[in-house]
C-alpha cells in the first residue's frame, strides 16, 4: 500500500459554526420564528404597516447578526460567555475563579483520597480527613 500521509487543508472549517445567509443557524431560526409570530400578531391587530412596524426591530437584529458574523463567526458565542461571566461576577464577586489555582489539583486530591481507600498500611493525608 501507499505509506504516504495525505494532508488536506481544512482552513479551520470544523470550528466554524454552521451559517445560513451569514447568520448562525440557531439564532437565525429563533429570530425567523419570532419575526413570523410578531408579524402575524401585528397583522391581526393593525393594518399591514403595523405588522411591518412591529417586525422591523427583529429584521434589523437579523441584519445586525449577519453583519457581526461576517467579521467573526464566533462572536455570538463570545457574547454568551461574556454574559455568563458577568452574571457570575455579580453573584459571587470578581474574585471567582473558573479553574482551580493549583494546576495539579486533580492529581493531588485523587492521590490523597485513593491512598486511604486502596493502598493500606501507610499513613497518608487522607487519614486526617473526617468522614461523615
Amino acid at each position: 500500500m501507499n505509506d504516504e500521509e495525505l494532508l488536506f487543508p481544512s482552513y479551520n472549517a470544523m470550528s466554524r459554526p454552521a451559517t445560513f445567509l451569514g447568520v448562525p443557524i440557531l439564532p437565525f431560526v429563533g429570530i425567523a420564528v419570532a419575526l413570523l409570530v410578531v408579524g402575524t400578531i401585528g397583522f391581526l391587530l393593525f393594518p399591514w404597516w403595523g405588522a411591518l412596524l412591529l417586525a422591523s426591530p427583529l429584521f434589523l437584529a437579523l441584519v445586525g447578526f449577519s453583519v457581526v458574523s461576517s467579521f467573526d463567526a464566533r462572536y455570538m458565542r463570545r457574547i454568551v460567555y461574556a454574559m455568563r461571566r458577568f452574571s457570575l461576577n455579580l453573584r459571587y464577586g470578581r474574585g471567582v475563579c473558573l479553574t482551580p489555582i493549583n494546576p495539579l489539583w486533580s492529581v493531588f486530591y485523587g492521590k490523597r483520597f485513593a491512598q486511604r481507600r486502596h493502598a493500606g498500611g501507610s499513613f497518608g493525608a487522607a487519614d486526617e480527613v473526617p468522614r461523615a
